[in-house]
């Protein structure tokens, strides 16, 4: 059996779950890590893109929940997130991401300083917070 094409790609998959909510793409990233090893945090980069790509022409709002995910902060996520950070936002007019906390907040807003997409991003604890920009 060959492997799936971008369009037969699932709307669940076992990272993510996608929603499409009017001109919002919700991406919720689910509890499961991206993985250790440098090779399994740019394929879960990777897949994050086709999934993007194959849902984005739908939407041009992004809301990005990694709420249940364990944060990184490791040279390899970095590396990777900073080589990646174009591409993982494609052509959304605006982002937004949730985390759990401020820590994360400040985690996420300094990698993003470090490398920004040409999209505008902002980081939210607070999902009402984070539609009410989107849709400002």
């Amino acid at each position: 059996m060959s492997a799936p094409t971008r369009d037969e790609l699932p709307l669940v998959h076992p990272l993510v779950h996608i929603d499409l909510d009017g001109d919002v793409l919700r991406v919720t990233r689910k509890r499961t890590s991206m993985g250790g090893s440098v090779a399994e945090v740019e394929a879960s980069f990777q897949e994050f893109e086709e999934l993007t790509l194959r849902y984005g022409d739908r939407a041009q709002l992004l809301l990005l929940d990694t709420r249940d995910v364990p944060g990184r902060n490791d040279a390899s996520f970095e590396t990777a997130q900073s080589r990646h950070s174009a591409a993982t936002f494609g052509d959304f007019e605006r982002a937004a991401i949730l985390v759990r906390t401020e820590v994360g907040r400040l985690q996420v807003e300094r990698l993003f300083r470090d490398a920004p997409p040409k999209t505008e991003v902002a980081v939210f604890t607070d999902e009402d917070d984070a539609l009410a920009w989107l849709r400002r």
